[in-house]
């Protein structure tokens, strides 16, 4: 649901778009401490300016090279002559897949694997108030069905960690 930056315009709407961090600095301006940062999509690249708030949260954990999902209102920047957006979110990649999931779907060889799994069973309403529903379908030589966990979205989080992406179907 992002936005390529090389298509990014001026707005009064809010859009979204992801990237590559590239760069990140803090500088002191007429608001206060804010934080800059550039990032690049493959398509094209932009910088935007946190301000102090959201800067004070953001550089506890933004790192170079990190993919991120920013939500925002895009405008022209008189500064630099170019649009930029000004955030109003903005959370790691990972993050804005797992608060969006509405299912995943893993398939397991065995009972005792899907064994490995029982922390699922822990249930938490993620950040839009719902909770992700797990799949796991279990296919082994003398047994086949489903099981379905609604889980937290630390648990979806670990257990795509446990099964590598290769394994996840996402919906």
């Amino acid at each position: 649901g992002c936005m390529p930056l090389d298509e990014l315009q001026v707005s009064k709407e809010n859009v979204c778009v992801g990237g590559v961090i590239s760069s990140i600095r803090q500088i002191n301006g007429k608001r206060g401490v804010m934080g800059v940062v550039g990032i690049d999509d493959g398509t094209h690249s932009i910088e935007f300016f946190a301000f102090s708030d959201l800067w004070a949260t953001l550089k506890t954990w933004i790192a170079p090279k990190m993919a991120v999902w920013v939500k925002g209102r895009p405008k022209y920047d008189d500064f630099s002559k170019k649009v930029t957006i000004y955030p109003e979110e903005i959370m790691s990649a990972d993050d804005a897949v797992c608060a969006r999931l509405k299912a995943i779907t893993i398939c397991v060889d065995s009972v005792d694997t899907l064994k490995t799994y029982s922390f699922l069973q822990q249930r938490h309403s993620n950040v839009e108030g719902h909770s992700p529903v797990i799949n796991i379908t279990v296919r082994s030589a003398n047994l086949s069905g489903n099981v379905q966990f609604f889980s937290s979205l630390e648990n979806v989080k670990r257990l795509i960690k446990m099964v590598g992406c290769k394994a996840v179907e996402y919906t």
